[in-house]
């Protein structure tokens, strides 16, 4: 029974390092791409568990040594970027349409204003 177990926690150890180099080699991709690292995205792009990202002395490390330097560093996380550009065309492009129906408004105030006078001297004419 030994030598299942010393099996059992040779191959544990085994998945548990490919797990680690393959968190590593994300955080380095999310790295080089100037994105900030969170351990959700990591969990979603590795499939690894929370807890994972806890109990791994190497991994730990490694995210340690990532957020301190994104700490001092100017990171922005590219989807913010995008989202912020996107909002802003949004916003722009609200403006725009509030102030045509802000002028097609005015148009029709003075427009109802003109018929009303011309309706008010029509019916002055009539009692007249």
């Amino acid at each position: 029974m030994g030598d299942k177990t010393a099996a059992m926690v040779a191959y544990n150890h085994k998945k548990s390092q490919a797990m680690a180099e393959r968190v590593c080699k994300a955080i380095d991709r999310l790295t080089e791409a100037k994105e900030i690292v969170t351990i959700k995205r990591l969990m979603k792009e590795t499939g690894a568990s929370r807890s994972f990202f806890y109990k791994n002395t190497a991994v730990v490390e490694k995210l340690r040594e990532v957020r301190e330097r994104q700490m001092s560093g100017n990171f922005t996380a590219a989807p913010k970027i995008v989202l912020d550009t996107a909002m802003e065309r949004v916003l722009e492009m609200q403006k725009d349409k509030l102030e045509k129906v802000c002028q097609e408004r005015d148009e029709l105030k003075a427009e109802r204003d003109k018929l009303k006078k011309a309706l008010d001297k029509k019916d002055l004419k009539r009692f007249l």
